[in-house]
């Protein structure tokens, strides 16, 4: 009965890591701007953090690094990311992300545009999984 308890608690947290994949895709508006974006597949593909960075300003999904924003939307299918991010109180949009992806046989390409309310609007490059 204990070995079988134990085997279940194991395999739960066997099952629970390889669940928690993330990869990370990596964007730059030349020298003004850069945005770093945790994707999560579980079933499907979710947004799991976001940190951008414009001059000596850091803003971030994650506690304690930087400026805090907040996840107010994501979108995210095979050849489109969309990302909409607000203040802590969820009730203004600080920063959009749009990314589309073309593909050619085992080659991709990543771009899209930056939009942060009061600051302005970046064309990205991005590298990724």
């Amino acid at each position: 009965m204990i070995k079988s308890a134990l085997a279940a608690i194991l395999a739960f947290f066997v099952m629970g890591t390889a669940a928690s994949a993330t990869a990370s895709i990596f964007c730059a508006a030349g020298d003004d701007a850069s945005v770093s974006i945790t994707v999560g597949s579980v079933a499907i593909s979710s947004i799991v953090g976001v940190e951008i960075e414009i001059g000596d300003v850091y803003m971030s999904t994650i506690p304690d690094r930087g400026e805090q924003i907040a996840l107010l939307q994501s979108f995210v299918t095979d050849d489109t990311i969309s990302i909409d991010l607000s203040d802590p109180n969820l009730e203004r949009i600080v920063a959009q992300i749009r990314l589309f992806t073309a593909y050619s046989g085992n080659e991709q390409a990543i771009a899209g545009t930056l939009l942060v309310s009061g600051t302005g609007a970046y064309a990205l490059v991005c590298q990724g999984p």
